[in-house]
C-alpha cells in the first residue's frame, strides 16, 4: 500500500500546499489561530521537516511544492464523491480514521498518535479496511428489538464505544448518515439510537454506513 507518515503539523501544511479546505479525519491544530508567532512556528517547521524528508521542495518563486507521488494521495481529494469518518474509544484504547474515494481511487488517513497519522492509497476493498477498523466483522446482519437504556448507567458503561458516519455527494448537495454503538466484544453490538439500544450484528451495521 503506497503512503508515508505524517506529523500533525506536516498534513496540515500539506492540506494548505494543495488548497484544501478540509482533510476528512485531520484534527485541529493545537494552536490559536490568531496566534501568529506559534503558527510562524509550527509553519516554519513543518515546512522544514517535508524539505529534509523530500516530500516536498520550495520552487524559483519560494512556492512549496510536494513531491509528485503524494498527488494521489491529497491532490484528488476535490474529486471524491464520498467519505467516511470513523472513531472508538473505551478505557484502554482509542482510534480514529477516515476514507475518501472517486471513480478509481481511495484513500485512507489513521491516526496513529495524539500527532500522527498514516495516509496511504487503498489498494484492496475499503469495505474491509473500515471494518476490520471497526471491528464490524463477520455476516450476522440481524437487527433485535430496541431495549430502552439509562443515560447515566451509558455513561459509566465499561465498553467501547465507536462512531462512524458516511457523505456522499448527490448532485448539487449530499446525503449520508451516522451511527453510534456500543461494543461488549462478543456477538452483535448495541447501535444507540434515540432513548434504545438495538442488538444489531456487525455486517447490518457495517451495511448500513455503506448504504
Amino acid at each position: 500500500m503506497t503512503g508515508v507518515l505524517l506529523t500533525a503539523e506536516e498534513l496540515h501544511f500539506l492540506a494548505g500546499a494543495y488548497e484544501l479546505d478540509v482533510v476528512p479525519g485531520l484534527e485541529p491544530l493545537p494552536v490559536d489561530p490568531d496566534d501568529a508567532p506559534a503558527m510562524r512556528l509550527l509553519i516554519g517547521t513543518a515546512a522544514r521537516s517535508l524539505v529534509a524528508r523530500e516530500l516536498g521542495a520550495y520552487g524559483a518563486d519560494d512556492k512549496f511544492v510536494p513531491a509528485s507521488w503524494l498527488d494521489p494521495l491529497l491532490e484528488t481529494l476535490p474529486d471524491a464523491t464520498w467519505s467516511i469518518s470513523a472513531e472508538f474509544a473505551s478505557a484502554e484504547e482509542l482510534g480514529a480514521a477516515a476514507w475518501w474515494g472517486g471513480d478509481g481511487f481511495a484513500v485512507e488517513l489513521i491516526r496513529t498518535s495524539f500527532s500522527d497519522y498514516a495516509l496511504s492509497l487503498v489498494e484492496d476493498d475499503v469495505r474491509e479496511r473500515v471494518g476490520a477498523f471497526l471491528g464490524l466483522t463477520g455476516d450476522d446482519t440481524s437487527v433485535g428489538a430496541p431495549e430502552p437504556f439509562d443515560a447515566e448507567a451509558l455513561r459509566e458503561d465499561p465498553s467501547l464505544i465507536a462512531r462512524a458516519s458516511r457523505l456522499t455527494v448527490v448532485g448539487e448537495g449530499a446525503e449520508g448518515v451516522e451511527l453510534e454503538w456500543l461494543d461488549r466484544g462478543d456477538g452483535p453490538v448495541l447501535v444507540i439510537e434515540d432513548d434504545a439500544l438495538t442488538p444489531t450484528g456487525r455486517a447490518a451495521v457495517l451495511d448500513e454506513l455503506f448504504g
